[in-house]
């Protein structure tokens, strides 16, 4: 019996070099491309910046819609990753294919849902935190512009996830390279009216991304289907099926909820900083900016996580999938913390890139060094949930970012910023302690945790049930 022990103890011990190898193969390329994403942000807000203060602050307005639209897309390809990924990793190829067109098919209605709404209401959704006429137009123009060609916004994410839930996060890095540098051209050339393009300032900005991402989906579509590739969808399109679609917002659904949880709790909160002053609003923007730097490692594991359990999910090891998913929170930890020290001692350097407004770098300033001791926690928020989801599990990781939102920082910023009156410091105190909680339910919840939820085997099951 002590020989099986030893022996079974080895051959954990043996597999997490293999597991940190797949795990960086996945995770590196996520993380360029978010570097690169980061990189377009940080351009696009120095270029916005030079318009004024009040720029700032109608972008940092329209952020809570986009992010909001964001959190949804995202949810709904966590059930494209899952389903692709499990069913990859069972051999189910053409299964991970049909899941892949039923993804675009939901996309396109999605798509057509917010074009009507960008047209129809984007100048009126910025009324809700009661600004400025002069911010409300700024913000209207840039939602309008961003969101009424929608179907390039919802197929991109799409797409970049059919990619990733076939393990091959190296496509949508080449794609995001050509198309990050093209917005970063077209922005400067549109916000500014430089080489004869017309002066458009913060409208240009949302042009310039929703024409870089029509680029880049057209790019995808023509990769996804070429014949060479491991995986690859066929020139034959599929029927519409329901059931596929029912399977896949029943995994994303949960993640849906966590997402509107935390983004109408964002509402709440952005309209906590924003009663604080303008130019606290905006030294808020620029510390969300600096701080998203940390967000590479983090997201790139938490994505490869999230397939890398779902491969090995669909093999049937849970086991193998709780340690990678260990490794992989050790691996994003340590690199996250790096940032937080670097956060901690040089934030000037990051800040002034933004803006010269003495005011705004000091109060931005501060709350990039209180933002850098959460980064660990930060971490297992990333990575465990990730971890979760892979596994089928997108309940769990709602209940704690639903409860870190509403019950921690919600009150905290209440307490602090309203009836406490510490300012924009206040509020980040707040979203830090939310951070450190949301990092330790996740990773006691992983702990607790026995087995992952394999899609692959319902479906199985419903195969046998038809064919008895």
């Amino acid at each position: 019996m002590n020989h099986m022990f030893n022996r079974r103890n080895k051959d954990i011990s043996d597999d997490k070099p293999q597991l940190r190898k797949r795990l960086l193969t996945l995770a590196l390329p996520v993380i360029v491309e978010n570097l690169l994403q980061v990189i377009f942000l940080f351009a696009n807000m120095i270029f916005i910046g030079r318009l004024g203060a009040i720029a700032l602050a109608g972008i940092g307005v329209s952020q809570q819609f986009i992010m909001l639209v964001i959190a949804v897309l995202i949810s709904f390809n966590i059930g494209i990753v899952v389903l692709i990924s499990q069913n990859i990793g069972a051999k189910k190829i053409e299964a991970a294919q049909k899941v892949a067109f039923q993804a675009l098919y939901l996309g396109l209605v999605v798509s057509i849902i917010l074009s009507t709404v960008a047209i129809l209401f984007s100048h009126d959704l910025p009324r809700i935190f009661g600004v400025s006429e002069q911010l409300r137009k700024i913000s209207g123009d840039y939602l309008y512009y961003l969101f009424a060609p929608s179907i390039v916004f919802v197929w991109m994410f799409a797409l970049t996830a059919i990619f990733r839930g076939s393990g091959d996060t190296r496509t949508p890095l080449y794609v995001a390279i050509l198309t990050n540098g093209l917005n970063i051209f077209l922005s400067y050339v549109l916000i500014f009216g430089a080489w004869g393009f017309p002066r458009l300032e913060v409208s240009g900005a949302a042009i310039a991304t929703s024409i870089s991402r029509a680029v880049g989906v057209l790019l995808l579509f023509i990769i996804i289907f070429d014949r060479k590739r491991p995986f690859h969808l066929p020139f034959r399109l599929p029927n519409i099926d329901l059931s596929i679609i029912k399977r896949m917002l029943t995994i994303g659904i949960p993640t849906v909820m966590e997402r509107l949880a935390f983004s109408l709790g964002g509402f709440i909160y952005a309209g906590v900083v924003l009663s604080i002053s303008e130019k606290a609003f905006a030294a808020h923007r620029i510390a969300l900016n600096v701080e998203s730097l940390s967000f590479l490692p983090g997201m790139g594991f938490a994505v490869a996580t999230t397939a890398l359990v779902g491969i090995i999910v669909g093999e049937g090891d849970s086991s193998k999938a709780k340690r990678a998913a260990i490794e992989s929170l050790k691996l994003a930890a340590t690199i996250m913390s790096i940032f937080g020290i670097f956060f901690f001692f040089f934030p000037d350097l990051l800040v002034k890139l933004f803006t010269s407004d003495v005011e705004v770098i000091n109060q931005s300033r501060d709350v990039i060094q209180i933002i850098a001791l959460a980064q660990p926690f930060l971490a297992a928020v990333f990575v465990l949930e990730g971890a979760l989801r892979g596994g089928g599990d997108t309940r769990t990781p709602m209940y704690i970012t639903a409860s870190g939102m509403w019950l921690v920082r919600l009150p905290l910023a209440y307490l602090l910023v309203v009836r406490g009156e510490m300012g924009l410091v206040g509020a980040w105190l707040a979203m830090s302690a939310d951070i450190i909680y949301k990092g330790i339910m996740v990773f006691i919840m992983l702990k607790r945790k026995k087995s992952f939820k394999s899609h692959v085997e319902i479906e199985k099951q419903e195969e046998v049930i038809l064919e008895g």
